[in-house]
């Protein structure tokens, strides 16, 4: 009895909280990105609303001592020279690492996609990064629409560049 009783509130409460809308959704069932002012390694500021309208953003947190981002690279710079440039962008996050030895890295690793530096995590703090690599498909109103520790298919990119 008291199993279905447990079972059925949680139904319940995971039922309620996916009615919700709150502000931060707009109704649409997802979340709204925070917006960010990152330098990248040139030291130019890079806003996340500068993107709003324009492009579809796939936002990938990380850091050069991490195996699984340094693993994600060559899929990254391939979906950088796959996409139309005009619709889509790559913005990778460094996450409390130094200017020189990021430079180093994309140097070595051949990066083509944009590298901007979260010198003190309040990005990844705004982001809710709990591991690394963490990626977020930010559409063109600034919705994020897929979340996760692995990169959304080529083809869930192509859906919102539509």
């Amino acid at each position: 009895m008291m199993k279905k009783l447990f079972f059925s509130l949680m139904v319940l409460c995971l039922t309620v909280s996916c009615m919700a809308k709150d502000k931060n959704t707009g109704g649409s069932g997802y979340a709204k990105a925070p917006d960010f002012n990152l330098s990248d390694l040139s030291g130019k500021s890079v806003k996340l609303k500068s993107y709003k309208g324009k492009k579809v953003v796939l936002l990938v947190f990380g850091a050069t001592w991490c195996p699984y981002c340094v693993k994600e690279v060559p899929e990254l710079n391939e979906l950088h020279e796959k996409m139309d440039k005009k619709k889509f962008e790559i913005l990778a996050v460094d996450i409390q690492e130094s200017y020189e030895h990021v430079s180093k890295f994309v140097k070595a690793k051949g990066i083509k996609y944009r590298m901007l530096m979260d010198t003190d995590a309040s990005a990844a703090t705004a982001y809710g990064v709990r591991g690394i690599p963490m990626s977020f498909l930010i559409d063109k109103k600034g919705y994020i629409k897929n979340a996760g520790n692995r990169l959304p298919s080529a083809e869930e990119i192509k859906k919102l560049l539509k």
